[in-house]
């Protein structure tokens, strides 16, 4: 790609230098402001008369969106903020981090209901181009909407703050210019990461079939089937049993019970690692939180040590059921009560199960039969009459020895694919910003 035939400084450090024959403003030399008024989610209805955007959508469903497509929610509020068909829109706060707050996009409908907390702009003169300046703001600005952000549970950007915001001006027919060529390069891009991400969700359904056919059919598929008696089973290998998961646990060791009912207060900043539900990944121990006991509150409660290679399975959010054989955390460790330590009889493999605690007809089993809405939970009672397919010793590691080498390959695919996905979002933030800052000439450039 070319560059310009000459440039100046901008004034403006992460701008740069920008074309010679374009302009530097602020943000409010362009563009008046105003807000939407109060919509939320409760207002939508599937049957509405009007159109509405709520400020939510504009970093969630309108995210890869420059301009807004015709893909509105509906609400039956009257007398709202309206577009008139023209407008750069902008969230005005997040619950997530002050960057989704740059997520501006161009509104070309009319008649839209705009709700609260959004920011809209409306071109002062005939010669913008919303939508060159919709990718600036969503793409250039982020360092500007980071560090004016305020909040902590909920970001807040303000009007007077964008205001200020250093904007490139080039002429009309280049800001249509760059829009165009924008459109058609984003939109080859955004094809790729789609097509990427459903080549990931393909492997990953991959991986659950296998893991579930494997586990209750075996790896011989020319083997003598029987019933299991078990209908979300259904047939399993003739030389094959079934156990509850209560008795799987070796009795000497303590080994089907729950983990301990620690409260805020008894946490401190060091100490013996204390685990929840949240780090019982489906298959994998999940690093997160920092939790910790004295050994003074061990003691006095009576806690039940973990050790690596135990089994721990998690009561507690979907999928409900799922496990993790825990790894060598360099500390002792305890868990918390929505987890369930499972040391199984030597005739069973801590391997295997945790394959089969996370395996997909398993998982829906257990969903099913657990209980709450917001918090899906079931008992270590109801757990522990969930049935598990139990091959002989000697084919639970062929099971598993095989598992661990096609859930790897699969695995590492899924990483490749996931990388290039980040590799194609970089590409596509460093192209849009230097196009619309002129370190990329594209007048003459070819879409094709």
């Amino acid at each position: 790609m070319d560059t310009y035939p000459s440039y100046k400084d901008s004034g403006v450090e992460w701008i740069g230098d920008i074309p010679s024959g374009w302009d530097l403003v602020k943000v409010k030399n362009l563009f008046t402001f105003s807000k939407g008024s109060g919509i939320s989610k409760k207002d939508i209805e599937k049957e509405g008369s009007s159109n509405c955007i709520l400020y939510g959508e504009l970093f969630t469903r309108f995210k890869n969106f420059n301009v807004i497509p015709d893909d509105f929610s509906k609400t039956n509020l009257k007398d709202k903020i309206v577009s008139n068909g023209n407008e750069l829109l902008i969230p005005g706060s997040t619950t997530t981090t002050s960057v989704d707050l740059c997520n501006c996009k161009t509104l070309k409908h009319s008649g839209v209901q705009l709700g609260g907390d959004i920011i809209i702009l409306k071109p002062r003169k005939s010669d913008i181009k919303n939508e060159f300046y919709s990718y600036y703001i969503t793409t250039v600005t982020k360092p500007d909407f980071e560090m004016n952000g305020r909040g902590v549970t909920i970001h807040h950007i303000y009007p007077k703050q964008i205001r200020e915001i250093y904007t490139p001006v080039p002429p009309l027919h280049e800001q249509q210019q760059i829009s165009d060529y924008l459109d058609h390069k984003t939109l080859n891009i955004d094809t790729l990461i789609k097509k990427t991400e459903q080549k990931i969700e393909l492997l990953k359904e991959q991986r659950i079939s296998l893991i579930s056919t494997t586990v209750t059919k075996g790896l011989n598929s020319n083997v003598e089937m029987k019933d299991s008696g078990v209908e979300w089973i259904g047939e399993i290998p003739s030389g094959w049993s079934l156990s509850k998961i209560k008795y799987l646990p070796n009795e000497e060791k303590n080994s089907f019970t729950d983990g301990d009912w620690i409260e805020s207060k008894d946490l401190s900043d060091s100490g013996i690692r204390y685990i929840t539900s949240g780090n019982i990944g489906s298959g994998n121990y999940k690093e997160q939180g920092s939790g910790y006991i004295t050994e003074e509150t061990f003691n006095k409660l009576k806690c039940t040590e973990l050790f690596p290679g135990d089994l721990v399975m998690s009561r507690l959010f979907l999928p409900v059921g799922r496990s993790c054989i825990l790894p060598n955390l360099n500390n002792r460790v305890i868990t918390a009560v929505d987890n369930v330590i499972l040391r199984p009889k030597e005739c069973y493999s801590n391997f295997f199960l945790n394959f089969f605690f996370n395996s997909f007809y398993y998982s829906e089993h257990s969903k099913l039969i657990s209980r709450g809405v917001t918090l899906t939970r079931i008992s270590r009672g109801m757990l522990g009459n969930v049935h598990v397919v139990v091959p002989p010793l000697q084919e639970q590691q062929q099971i598993v020895d095989y598992l661990d080498k096609e859930t790897s390959r699969i695995d590492k695919l899924v990483d490749i694919e996931s990388k290039r996905i980040v590799l194609l979002k970089e590409y596509r933030q460093s192209l849009v910003s230097d196009i619309v800052t002129g370190k990329v000439d594209v007048r003459d450039e070819v879409l094709v």
